[in-house]
């Protein structure tokens, strides 16, 4: 059995419209001309159509007809630096860095105070906050949002935080970073980014998901272990209503 079997045309028709589907909307599709497919020939017809560019896994059981494009941050010279120096002073600990600038790009009122974050695990966060002290930085350690606010006075500063185990994070770059699942999460989870809620988070959320693939289940898992899965299960399904439209 192989795609020969399918109108191409009239799946791609049916659709086009939608931002993504699940394997449930294929087989239904399917069904409408032939109601006995099995699950081996269905799987075989989502392989042939994965070849052919047709169809693309965005997630788990989830599938669109759009290439999915993942979020990849620019990194810049001094993160590079700020981590290869971290490496050396603090060899086998785990970090993850990353840069509040990379949120700009998904809002619509620019924010000009930016942070590097800089979070490890939590029997470390002194002693990193400590040493960057000594290194002269401007660096804050687990701060409250109104610390921030009052202190963090230069247009970058480095807060330093504990890393939440399980987080997940992007090693396939230069540093290890923040994938945009963490980021999502991470900015209705924590104090410190006040200045992005009420109508900039929608912003946030609806560029987030128009422009990359993500990952529901793993941002949903690190939620979870955030305890806001609720919350965010009920903004991205709004989120989604009005990409659809």
């Amino acid at each position: 059995m192989t795609t020969r079997n399918i109108d191409i045309d009239k799946f791609v028709d049916y659709f086009e419209s939608k931002e993504s589907f699940r394997l449930q909307d294929i087989k239904d599709y399917f069904q409408r001309f032939k109601k006995d497919i099995s699950r081996t020939t269905l799987d075989w017809w989502i392989y042939e159509l994965k070849q052919r560019g047709i169809l693309y896994r965005v997630g788990r059981g989830l599938y669109s007809l759009q290439e999915p494009i993942f979020f990849s941050p620019n990194i810049e010279k001094k993160l590079i630096k700020l981590y290869a120096w971290l490496v050396k002073e603090f060899p086998h600990l785990e970090i993850c860095i990353w840069d509040t600038k990379w949120i700009n790009q998904f809002m619509i009122h620019q924010i000009g105070r930016f942070y590097t974050l800089i979070e490890v695990e939590k029997e470390a966060v002194e002693s990193v906050f400590y040493s960057l002290k000594e290194k002269g930085k401007n660096v804050f350690l687990n701060p409250s949002s109104d610390i921030l606010y009052h202190y963090a006075d230069s247009k970058e500063s480095i807060i330093v935080k504990p890393l939440i185990s399980e987080a997940p994070i992007l090693r396939d770059n230069k540093v290890p970073t923040a994938s945009l699942e963490k980021i999502l999460v991470d900015l209705v989870s924590d104090e410190i980014f006040e200045a992005y809620q009420g109508a900039e988070l929608d912003n946030i959320l609806e560029n987030s998901f128009s422009h990359y693939s993500i990952n529901e289940p793993k941002l949903l898992r690190y939620a979870s272990r955030r305890k806001r899965k609720k919350y965010l299960l009920d903004k991205i399904e709004k989120t989604k209503q009005i990409i659809e439209g």
